[in-house]
């Protein structure tokens, strides 16, 4: 009687194990919040934009610079369902520019960027791409503001896209522009990181430029755009370097704009 109570104890104790272990896998996993996913236009040649998820509209359609009103959810689909089909179509010809697949996690912020020409002519590397950028929103301690850097500048017809630093500057300091107090050199057009491309700056007034990097300017200073901005503290915004490189087409020149994107 005695071994029976033993051996009946052991299959408890391991039948209740392996229930936890099974939870722990996949259900508590399951109870995770769905995806949340947002949209910009950084397409600086565009209309209106349409952006979709496994063909089905996800925003309204959007004009350059323009953004979907918040991030919104969308049910989870894992690798094995097929992932997600990120799409881009031109609303005004109905064409499709773009298709990517590629799978989000439970409970992630993403924000899709189409970036580069509708019309590239011979410049295929300047045709419209998408960009997924998962973004940290949790509000940052003290005076400090978060940017979350994208550059989608496009170069003149016949060169190559090049990367940019991102940089604030002293607009009483000259020298300031060598050494800046916060600085993202060498950010690749059209490429995010969650640690290069993510800047932990003090809230303020700020002046923030881009200029090409010097791997692609050499020692000569390009600036490719720059603007004066106030940031609130504990706040997180995307920064936007958009446009044409020496364009003279209005709406198409380079431009820094900041989308503030909403903490967790």
């Amino acid at each position: 009687m005695k071994t029976t109570r033993i051996w009946t104890a052991i299959f408890a104790a391991t039948l209740a194990l392996g229930l936890t272990g099974c939870g722990g896998s996949g259900s508590n996993s399951s109870l995770l919040p769905n995806p949340l996913v947002r949209f910009v236009n950084a397409s600086p040649d565009s209309g209106q934009l349409q952006f979709l998820m496994n063909d089905v509209a996800r925003s309204a359609p959007l004009t350059y610079l323009a953004s979907s009103d918040d991030f919104a959810s969308v049910p989870f689909i894992t690798d094995d369902e097929g992932g997600y089909d990120f799409s881009v179509n031109d609303v005004g010809s109905g064409n499709e520019l773009e298709r990517d697949n590629t799978s989000i996690g439970r409970d992630t912020a993403s924000i899709i960027i189409s970036y580069g020409l509708t019309n590239p002519g011979l410049d295929d590397e300047k045709k419209v791409q998408q960009a997924i950028a998962t973004v940290d929103r949790v509000t940052p301690i003290g005076n400090k503001a978060r940017l979350v850097i994208f550059n989608a500048a496009v170069q003149p017809t016949g060169t190559e896209p090049l990367s940019i630093d991102f940089q604030t500057v002293d607009l009483t300091d000259p020298l300031s522009q060598g050494t800046p107090q916060f600085s993202k050199p060498n950010l690749t057009y059209g490429a995010y990181s969650e640690t290069a491309s993510v800047l932990l700056i003090d809230s303020g007034s700020k002046t923030l430029q881009a200029r090409l990097s010097s791997d692609g300017a050499g020692s000569t200073v390009v600036v490719v755009a720059q603007d004066t901005f106030n940031l609130i503290p504990g706040k997180i915004y995307l920064a936007l370097v958009s446009g044409v490189v020496d364009s003279v087409i209005p709406g198409q020149a380079p431009k820094i704009s900041l989308i503030e994107i909403r903490n967790k």
